[in-house]
């Protein structure tokens, strides 16, 4: 069975079981968004806007996000770091800004204090969070945080890059029943379903596969008559 196949599979499962979990990834879109913007400290961002925040040049994932399985469904919101009113008004000059060739890689001075939270639904569950701070490094006890509430009721271990298994993001850490992965790299902390990394991966290979045969193809049609 394909990863593709067996990541379909296994939302299902997922979806029934996120309501009992603490943890976030799994969770119904529904449940998520209903905790996250029920504050006035948190907003989703218009697709305009996500756009240029994915696009940036310091987004460590953003080729993958090409390879996404067909279905995906990308958001993007904003979360204050403190108590205080958050509107997509207030963000969009630093976000136009943040979108200018001179200024790409600034858009953590650019915005308000707080996160950028980037979700990727597959059947409207949760499959893959990145979380970027914006205003201030993230601290050792925002990421040991971001770990605990995915934890559900595992544990986290470190992996280093010679024991890591085929992965389309990358990742350092791995929830002890293998089935969440998690990447710190640089600003950014990601959090995801590991089916869904796998999938992202195969993707990716067949891709590059593709590529490979177009490119062989078109190397003999070029070197004819040589």
């Amino acid at each position: 069975m394909s990863n593709l196949k067996r990541f379909s599979l296994i939302l299902t499962a997922a979806a029934l079981a996120a309501t009992t979990l603490t943890a976030r990834i799994g969770e119904k879109r529904s449940e998520l968004e209903g905790r996250m913007l029920s504050g006035r400290n948190a907003v989703k961002l218009p697709s305009r806007s996500a756009d240029i925040l994915l696009g940036l040049d310091s987004v460590p994932y953003r080729t993958e996000i090409l390879y996404f399985p067909e279905g995906s469904v990308q958001e993007v919101y904003y979360k204050l770091a403190e108590d205080g009113q958050a509107t997509t008004s207030d963000l969009e000059e630093g976000i136009a800004a943040a979108g200018n060739d001179k200024t790409r890689r600034r858009a953590d001075s650019l915005l308000p204090p707080g996160w950028i939270m980037h979700v990727v639904y597959v059947d409207n569950v949760s499959v893959f969070e990145s979380y970027r701070r914006c205003g201030e490094k993230m601290s050792r006890y925002e990421e040991k945080g971001i770990l605990k509430i995915n934890q559900d009721e595992s544990e986290w271990k470190r992996v280093s890059s010679k024991d890591a298994e085929p992965s389309a993001f990358g990742y350092n850490m791995v929830r002890e029943d293998g089935e969440v992965r998690a990447l710190t790299k640089g600003s950014y902390m990601l959090v995801f379903d590991t089916d869904f990394d796998l999938a992202v991966f195969d993707v990716k290979e067949e891709a590059s596969a593709t590529q490979d045969v177009e490119a062989q193809g078109m190397a003999s049609v070029s070197l004819e008559g040589f």
